[in-house]
């Protein structure tokens, strides 16, 4: 994979395959991720100065910055945990004290963390809106009156599903994305300081470019 002549700002990560790849990252690069974070999060009728959960990896610190800095936008207060079953204790908490509007980010092994430490998740989430990774999904289905949406990694690229629930948004003006026996490969369109080849996601779905409700165009992620 070559690197073209832009010049990278910061570094953040992907996983390619079960393995931690480095992502050197431009400006350019950040900016048009917060641009497409920020359509998704205009779908939602957040209220300013509410707080959101974001659970992630401090190796994430980076690759995330778009959203936090979208939530920015949106007048909103980001908490942060990390994606580690040891946090239950202060995602509890903050979800008992802060209230917040959403939590994103959910995994499998938080979700272990959870009731390892004697917690309910069907208490800690009811009536909440969870953006939930795949390994979660299908595990907080069962959460009584969760707004439940998928929030999937593709590589580098962050898709998220917005209020309306019709497939997770990935920006097409900055990747191109390939179906390949089930699973789902992309491509970056625009100059990055990483360009990307048909990169092998390990997300099985289908690309679909119907109008969405919600009116923000281009593809959509849809899973199961």
């Amino acid at each position: 994979m070559s690197t073209t002549a832009i010049h990278p700002a910061y570094v953040g990560r992907y996983i390619d395959q079960g393995k931690i790849i480095p992502l050197p990252l431009s400006d350019r690069d950040l900016k048009r991720q917060e641009e497409h974070v920020k359509a998704v999060l205009d779908t939602f009728d957040f209220k300013k100065q509410r707080y959101g959960l974001l659970i992630s990896l401090m190796s994430q610190g980076v690759t995330f910055l778009p959203f936090e800095l979208a939530l920015m936008r949106q007048g909103m207060i980001c908490c942060n945990c990390d994606d580690s079953p040891y946090e239950a204790g202060r995602i509890e908490s903050i979800l008992r004290r802060f209230d917040p509007a959403f939590t994103a980010g959910v995994t499998a092994q938080v979700l272990d963390g959870i009731k390892a430490a004697g917690f309910d998740q069907d208490k800690l989430f009811a009536d909440s809106m969870v953006w939930a990774k795949p390994d979660a999904y299908e595990r907080l289905k069962s959460v009584p009156g969760i707004r439940l949406l998928r929030w999937l990694e593709l590589g580098p690229a962050l898709a998220l599903e917005c209020r309306f629930h019709h497939g997770a948004h990935i920006s097409d003006r900055e990747w191109k994305v390939e179906e390949e026996n089930g699973e789902l490969l992309i491509t970056s369109r625009l100059d990055r300081a990483t360009p990307i080849t048909r990169l092998k996601t390990g997300i099985r779905g289908t690309v679909t470019y119907e109008p969405c409700p919600c009116g923000h165009p281009g593809a959509r992620i849809i899973v199961g």
